[in-house]
């Protein structure tokens, strides 16, 4: 999941508490490190844009609230991710990241939702378990 600083609401829980269920690993990047949000709604930055990439992840998920954020490292992040044929999903205004990314939001698991919550974690675990999204690979040409 990426997250810019100050973003870090928990809204995004619902989504990670279901795909920590199904064994899946929840990583909180963003643009630096330290801590989002205050109070008992922090998370921790495990990954900045800095240092990680996208082999790192089956999938990668851009927060609501992070509209604007353009930062080439995240582009190459999602671009790689979705060239790799790896889910990709967004809620909110995030899906402007993976447009200014030039992501299709329409192309086959680019999952997107209004909200952070239970439509998106419905999705987003049997995408998850494809492992790809081979409907993205175009025929073979001759």
């Amino acid at each position: 999941m990426s997250w810019r600083s100050g973003i870090g609401s928990g809204r995004h829980r619902g989504v990670a508490r279901k795909a920590l269920k199904a064994r899946a690993q929840v990583r909180v990047l963003a643009a630096q490190g330290g801590v989002l949000g205050k109070g008992k709604k922090t998370e921790i930055v495990e990954r900045t844009l800095l240092t990680t990439r996208s082999i790192e992840y089956d999938a990668v998920l851009v927060a609501g609230g992070t509209a604007g954020l353009r930062d080439p490292r995240l582009t190459v992040l999602l671009q790689e991710a979705f060239r790799h044929c790896k889910v990709l999903g967004a809620w909110g205004d995030g899906v402007q990241v993976l447009e200014d990314a030039g992501i299709d939001a329409t192309a086959p698991g680019v999952l997107l939702a209004d909200a952070a919550g239970a439509v998106l974690a419905r999705e987003l675990v049997p995408a998850l378990g494809r492992h790809r999204v081979w409907e993205r690979v175009g025929a073979p040409s001759d």
